[in-house]
């Protein structure tokens, strides 16, 4: 009787065997080592974070810019026009290292149009921006930057000292939105290099192009022969070269064109940056320059269309107002040349350029408000007080002459 008892006890139907066999077969699974998440890279608010624990290895400097650069190009869409302003550090030669190998890095896949750093040097050399590579910069610089240079997207970064190392992070933002695209970070190994960088008050002698190779080898190396040794037939023959094998290389274009102002060859100028803006129809730096290359041979309506046209892109740009104020001055219209110069220098972040000021007193003679022309004079004489033309129209004005 207790033998069939045991024997009831462990028959079950068929059916209900089969659900037991099921059940345990979940549990099993359910109690095997779980699969670890890789904890190299982690995804946080849209940032790409290279994430260490102990002991794991960090990587060296160059390392990072590449891993860097393969995130950032993996995130914009192909084409985008991006331009890197700044990395802000303690270290300005840090920084300027760290931008180059940037570009470098960012360049050699193609899949990026990337703006030349000489040719962003111009928008910041030809602007009022008050702007330091090494340091932080708004959100809206940044977009002004982007807009002189074309730029669809923004590049920055800065590094903090985390004490056993460094974290590099950078930030991707659309110039029209300043909306954030990307933002990705990495670690970096506090190594002899980095040291050196971050010690240092001497500049880090760029790379040298020996055999240029590719488009952007023959910009760079014109860079050098237009910048370094203002050798402007070299660059010249080097930007030509960048062209042909790059036609839709808008900087070149911009650059070679910089060649040809040097050389007074105006007309010449005129056709690059005339290229330029059939490429990249937004890049608000070359209807500035082509507005003043038409100013150069006294084409003030064409020059005037082309500054109007820059600031419906740009409303706030105090040098397109003081060409606009030369313009006009040009065509008789002292009173809107007034209006105009009247707005660059407001629009001057309080920093106006001596050229400004001494514009605006030619204008007031031509009114016949001495008073006012002396005062502009002495304001252009105190922050140019090398200004020996300026000295002279002062010590004539006293006689109410101009001296043009």
């Amino acid at each position: 009787m207790r033998k069939a008892l045991r024997w009831q006890l462990f028959y079950l139907p068929p059916g209900l065997w089969a659900v037991m066999f099921f059940v345990f077969f979940l549990f099993g699974c359910t109690t095997n080592t779980p699969i670890q998440e890789n904890p190299a890279v982690r995804q946080e608010q849209g940032e790409i974070t290279a994430s260490r624990e102990s002991g794991d290895s960090i990587e060296q400097i160059d390392q990072v810019i590449q891993s860097l650069a393969a995130n950032i190009e993996r995130r914009l869409p192909e084409n985008t026009r991006l331009a890197v302003v700044n990395v802000s550090s303690e270290s300005a030669v840090f920084s300027d290292y760290v931008i180059e190998e940037l570009i470098i890095a960012l360049e050699e896949s193609g899949r990026l149009m990337i703006v030349d750093r000489n040719a962003l040097h111009l928008a910041m050399v030809r602007s009022e921006l008050d702007f330091q590579y090494s340091g932080d910069v708004s959100d809206e610089t940044q977009q002004s930057l982007g807009k002189m240079s074309g730029a669809q997207s923004i590049l920055s970064a800065s590094l903090l000292d985390l004490g056993d190392a460094y974290r590099l992070r950078a930030a991707v933002i659309r110039v029209e939105t300043l909306a954030r695209e990307a933002t990705v970070a990495s670690d970096v190994q506090k190594s002899e290099r980095v040291d050196f960088l971050m010690r240092t008050n001497e500049p880090v002698t760029r790379r040298r192009i020996e055999n240029p190779v590719t488009a952007a080898d023959f910009r760079r190396r014109g860079n050098e022969y237009l910048h370094d040794w203002q050798d402007y037939d070299r660059a010249i023959a080097d930007f030509t070269q960048a062209i042909m094998l790059n036609p839709r290389d808008a900087d070149a274009y911009v650059l070679r064109a910089d060649a040809y102002y040097e050389r007074k060859d105006y007309y010449r100028a005129i056709e690059d940056l005339t290229e330029v803006i059939r490429l990249v129809p937004a890049y608000t730096l070359a209807y500035r320059n082509r507005g003043w290359m038409y100013i150069e041979v006294r084409d003030y309506e064409r020059a005037e269309e082309d500054l109007i046209h820059l600031l419906g892109l740009d409303p706030n740009n105090a040098l397109a107002f003081n060409h606009l104020g030369v313009v006009r001055s040009g065509l008789g219209d002292y009173h809107g040349a007034l209006e105009a110069y009247n707005q660059s220098i407001r629009l001057s972040n309080n920093a106006p350029h001596w050229f400004m000021f001494e514009n605006r007193a030619r204008v007031h003679f031509r009114l016949g408000d001495t008073f006012r022309a002396q005062q502009d004079l002495e304001r252009a004489f105190r922050l140019n007080p090398d200004g020996g033309l300026i000295r002279l129209r002062l010590e004539a004005l006293s006689n109410n002459i101009w001296i043009e």
